[in-house]
């Protein structure tokens, strides 16, 4: 711990020019801070966001917002659905990248990435604010990041989706097909219902009871 402290000397004198009257020298001292990732940081960014210069104000208060969706976005598995919307709300509420973030997410090619990015935007009904990249994970060709997209299209109300999602009725996963029954059930046209009763006689279970339901 000593050791640590007399490490962080340098770091701690840094610090102090965050506030120095020259809006320049304050930039660039916290732009080093943050390049070095200090561990005092976070509460720095707090007492940044109140500083005379706009700048650093801006800075402080972007790299807030970061931190602020990491921790929710690490936490996000070990939250149950109410401490999910009730995170993500706030989020969305107060973090001017949440949707930029998790758009990056969404293009990420690791699967387990995309899941819960797919997990969070079906959650927080966001699907209409990312239409255009769900409809292309919609199909892509690992059918567990389908099924998901499918049902993240599911809060996305528009021409487009309910087509991508009738032909998801014929999609040759039946996770993927029950899925997109739950979300056509948020249209209200009929032109489905031929679908949904030859679905309504698969010998896949889950397929056929939501077929049934819708």
């Amino acid at each position: 711990i000593a050791d640590r402290s007399k490490n962080d000397i340098p770091e701690q004198i840094i610090a102090e020019f965050c506030n120095d009257n020259d809006a320049g020298i304050a930039r660039i001292a916290l732009r080093h801070l943050l390049k070095r990732r200090w561990t005092g940081v976070p509460r720095l960014l707090l007492s940044l966001i109140h500083s005379p210069h706009p700048r650093v104000q801006e800075i402080a208060s972007s790299h807030l917002s970061s931190l602020a969706f990491m921790r929710v976005w690490e936490a996000w598995p070990r939250l149950d659905v109410a401490q999910q919307l009730a995170a993500g709300r706030a989020l969305v509420k107060l973090d001017s990248n949440f949707h930029r973030l998790v758009s990056e997410r969404l293009a990420e090619p690791v699967r387990d990435i995309r899941l819960r990015a797919l997990s969070m935007i079906t959650v927080l009904n966001q699907g209409h604010l990312f239409e255009e990249a769900l409809i292309a994970l919609a199909r892509h060709p690992d059918h567990v990041v389908a099924s998901s997209a499918v049902r993240a299209l599911g809060t996305a109300e528009s021409p487009n989706v309910q087509a991508v999602l009738e032909e998801c009725l014929q999609h040759a996963n039946n996770r993927v097909r029950a899925n997109a029954i739950e979300a056509l059930e948020k249209f209200s046209n009929q032109q489905h219902v031929h679908e949904l009763l030859e679905l309504a006689q698969s010998d896949d279970c889950r397929p056929r009871a939501d077929a049934l339901k819708a």
